[in-house]
């Protein structure tokens, strides 16, 4: 029997992390989950076990803490990991200058900072294999930046730049890399009234599900897209936007956006 290939799995607690997950694990690959919260860990790797005979470690970490990620890399050693789906993060809706600075700070380290430091301990151990994929979830805002999401926008954009830059260095290596930007997906990431107000929309459904962003992102992983846009709008969407005149953007987006100034 072959063994079984392991994947590694940050914000596996949250919807395209979960996803992602049990995606992996009916292809047979073992699960090393990673979050903050442990009793939602605990409780789903119990669900995965159960349901699919797999082994599944649990790590809890918090990736807005420099000394988190390293305590996270220590436990990394000594374990194969064939993939890595850098899913953690969470949204933003405020203005940057009534934001506290912390918080700032914050989301760079959990969608940025920590994605680098974990790539750069794993990437070695796939090298040296040459054999490997890594999948790091950006976003469609990568390529909208708009009022009350300066931070959110900028982290996503980063985590393009430098998933298309490391392709450049492994892909002749056999390591397999891909930045996924899905748009609006039911994950319980939007609240409520995000969700009614982009329903509101007459004719065009903008919403994906996780399992759908997930099968566009590994089905883009065999096809070789580097950068993979779930979804014939979010296409649409990115490839319309750089056709406004910038200043028009500007304001197109600030009529749209809803949060207070």
């Amino acid at each position: 029997m072959a063994v079984r290939k392991t994947v590694l799995i940050t914000g596996a607690t949250g919807g395209i992390g979960t996803a992602f997950a049990r995606a992996y694990v009916r292809n047979r690959y073992n699960l090393v989950l990673c979050d903050v919260n442990e009793e939602r860990l605990q409780a789903m790797a119990q669900q995965l076990q159960q349901e699919y005979k797999c082994n599944v470690k649990v790590l809890v970490a918090n990736l807005a803490a420099t000394a988190s990620v390293d305590d996270l890399i220590v436990q990394l050693q000594g374990i194969r990991i064939d993939a890595f789906v850098a899913a953690a993060g969470y949204g933003e809706k405020m203005l940057f200058a009534k934001e506290d600075i912390q918080a700032s700070v914050s989301m760079i380290h959990v969608h940025s900072i920590s994605v680098v430091q974990l790539i750069h301990a794993i990437l070695p151990q796939m090298l040296k294999r040459r054999k490997g994929d890594i999948i790091a979830v950006s976003s469609l805002a990568a390529f909208i930046p708009a009022p009350g999401s300066s931070i959110y926008s900028a982290t996503k954009a980063f985590v393009n730049s430098f998933i298309e830059s490391l392709h450049m260095e492994v892909g002749q290596k056999g390591i397999r890399v891909q930045s996924l930007c899905p748009g609006l997906t039911h994950t319980g990431f939007h609240k409520e009234a995000d969700i009614k107000r982009f329903d509101k929309i007459k004719g065009l459904n903008l919403w994906m599900e996780a399992d759908e962003v997930v099968a566009a992102s590994l089905q883009g992983l065999e096809d070789g897209h580097i950068v993979c846009i779930p979804g014939f709008i979010n296409k649409s969407i990115k490839h319309t936007v750089p056709a406004i005149p910038r200043q028009s953007f500007y304001k197109l987006v600030a009529k749209l956006t809803d949060i207070d100034r």
